[in-house]
């Protein structure tokens, strides 16, 4: 049998000892703490669940104080919004009141005043910041304003946008990142689809930089005195509907080619009441610059062309002299064969639908030039990577005045060619790359007139209709235009400068000054009401945003209610169980405390004396 020495019996007292000393001091913790898992060793399981609910908790904590900065930026938003939607409605109020035809040049240019406290104001709004010196508005360019003053131009500074176009993003749950700040060319720049018609009262420029006052660059105002109301939608089931028109007022096309031919007379066989035709030589004509010298000879006619590209008199356009009346008219007949060709003084109405070219396939390739047999006087070619380049190369023409794109995504696939207005209706050329190549014509489609213009009337065309009033100028034309096209004005700053810019005008004594006021007045009223409704929608979109931040703020909650739970579960101490657990282990250290103190006065020799 194995022999147990006083040592050995003495070494597991004391290890019994401090073995319940131990246990009940951790029973101590416990009950201090009120955790039941201190160190992994406790429970490792639970403590390696413990740690992953613990990290989902911080993860939740992280995003619902996400969820706070972003509130923050969104109220700062709606607030900004709020107030330029009140600004705009007060901008419209008071163009309202300037349409009145009672008020006096002096009344009109104190409207324009308070419109320009209203602008610097708007500016404000645009380049409010969040607190921490980031611009709300400039998308991922935050650290310097996004709106800035250019005064390059006529008129008051125009308000240019430096940001970009990104929507600074946010996020506020482990699976949802939320836009906090979206750009000012979204909110101040641009316009919700689905809008209204916009018309423009101007005409296309010499150039694509020219602009006047009132009017966009690459167009200038018109010269004569119409005023249009409208335009509004009268079918929208119309294929063309949605589509951009241009209203042009032009003289007469006469296709007089019938009556050159050799040894035939030609002669004036019908004249209005208003007077003859003097100066003008009957005689036989063979081409057609013979016969414009004898028509410009006629004291009635100040010029004329021809536009056809044959130079067979086939588009003939006579100006008349300024005294002539706008009814004055007379036919030349050729003797022989009776052909007639009827000219009027009458100015003629024309709408037409803008029409695009889709040239992204030329971008693809690579090198772009003119195809064979194709005159485009002054085209440089070469390798266009972007459809700006190719656009600006095709400005630099004589025959081309502007070009813009209005693809959705300015990829170049539906570029609007405005060609000079001496061209032949049906002048076209060719770009040509390595596997491509694309028609460009002259020859836009017709969709009312041309007719004779009668002040007062209604023109109704592709779905909508367009009142016109006063005595329009040859060459003068309207600009018809959906909202969100890309060459109709969506920046509500141009809205505010062409209002003040018009308004401060003298129009007292000039009729034409008088209807670009009229005109400008009306357009900036429906971009204000565009601005508006993309303001409106971008404040429902934030207060929408606002609504959600709400929505998942009480998710979070009782997901962190559920964090507690289950960590409670993990870590936490059952009380009752830690008391009866304390009482055991003080029962037991008392008894090995007194299994000790026996344990230690006994010794064999004891028993030896």
């Amino acid at each position: 049998m194995m022999r147990i020495s006083t040592v050995t019996m003495y070494q597991q007292s004391l290890s019994s000892m401090n073995r319940q000393q131990s246990e009940f001091l951790k029973v101590g913790q416990q009950i201090a703490s009120g955790r039941r898992v201190m160190t992994p060793a406790d429970d490792p399981q639970d403590a390696s669940r413990a740690v992953r609910v613990s990290q989902a908790q911080t993860a939740t904590q992280q995003n619902t104080d996400s969820r706070v900065s972003a509130r923050n930026a969104l109220s700062q938003t709606e607030s900004s919004l709020s107030s330029s939607s009140d600004l705009i409605i007060r901008g419209k109020t008071l163009l309202v009141q300037a349409a009145s035809e009672t008020l006096s040049d002096s009344d009109r240019k104190s409207i324009a005043s308070e419109l320009r406290g209203l602008y610097e104001t708007l500016v404000g709004q645009a380049n409010s910041t969040d607190g921490n010196n980031h611009y709300l508005f400039g998308g991922y360019q935050d650290e310097a304003p996004p709106f800035f003053r250019n005064t390059d131009g006529p008129g008051i500074a125009r308000i240019d946008y430096r940001g970009d176009d990104k929507v600074r993003e946010q996020r506020i749950d482990s699976e949802r990142l939320m836009p906090i700040a979206d750009n000012g060319k979204t909110l101040f720049q641009s316009v919700s689809g689905g809008t209204n018609y916009v018309a423009r009262a101007e005409q296309i420029g010499l150039s694509a930089a020219e602009i006047e006052l009132g009017t966009q660059a690459g167009y200038v105002r018109n010269e004569g005195t119409v005023t249009f109301s409208g335009p509004n939608r009268v079918d929208a089931s119309n294929p063309n509907f949605g589509e951009a028109f241009t209203l042009k007022f032009g003289s007469l096309v006469v296709d007089a080619s019938a009556l050159l031919s050799p040894g035939n007379t030609i002669e004036v066989s019908e004249v209005s009441e208003e007077g003859a035709l003097a100066g003008f030589s009957e005689g036989s004509y063979a081409d057609s610059s013979a016969l414009i010298t004898a028509l410009k000879d006629a004291t009635e006619i100040a010029d004329v062309v021809d536009r056809s590209s044959a130079g067979d008199g086939s588009e003939l356009i006579i100006t008349f002299a300024d005294d002539v009346p706008q009814d004055f008219t007379f036919a030349l007949r050729d003797t022989v064969t009776s052909e007639t060709a009827a000219f009027t003084n009458a100015i003629q109405v024309t709408a037409v639908k803008v029409e695009g070219f889709d040239a992204s396939s030329l971008l693809a390739d690579g090198d772009v030039d003119l195809s064979s047999g194709s005159s485009l006087t002054g085209f440089n070619p070469g390798t266009f990577k972007t459809p700006e380049e190719l656009m600006s190369a095709l400005e630099a023409t004589d025959e081309i005045l502007s070009v813009y794109d209005k693809s959705a995504n300015g990829d170049g696939s539906d570029l609007v060619i405005n060609f000079a207005e001496v061209l032949p209706s049906d002048f076209s050329f060719q770009l040509e790359s390595v596997n491509h190549n694309v028609t460009f014509t002259n020859d836009a489609e017709l969709l009312l007139g041309p007719k004779n213009y009668e002040s007062g009337e209604e023109l109704q065309f592709g779905g909508i209709t367009i009142g016109l009033n006063g005595e329009p100028k040859v060459g003068d034309q309207i600009q018809l235009r959906p909202a969100d096209d890309p060459a109709a004005n969506q920046d509500l700053f141009k809205t505010f400068k062409d209002a003040i810019d018009v308004l401060e005008l003298d129009r007292e004594g000039s009729p034409d000054t008088r209807a670009h006021i009229t005109n400008t007045i009306n357009t900036a009223m429906r971009e204000f009401d565009n601005s508006l409704d993309n303001i409106l929608t971008q404040r429902a979109s934030v207060g929408a945003r606002l609504n959600e931040l709400d929505l998942v703020d009480t998710v979070n909650s009782n997901r962190m209610l559920n964090y507690d739970q289950v960590m409670s579960d993990l870590v936490d101490l059952d009380y009752g169980a830690a008391v009866t657990e304390y009482s055991l282990r003080q029962v037991g250290l008392q008894a090995a405390q007194r299994a000790f103190v026996d344990i230690q006065g006994m010794s064999l020799f004891d028993f030896m004396r």
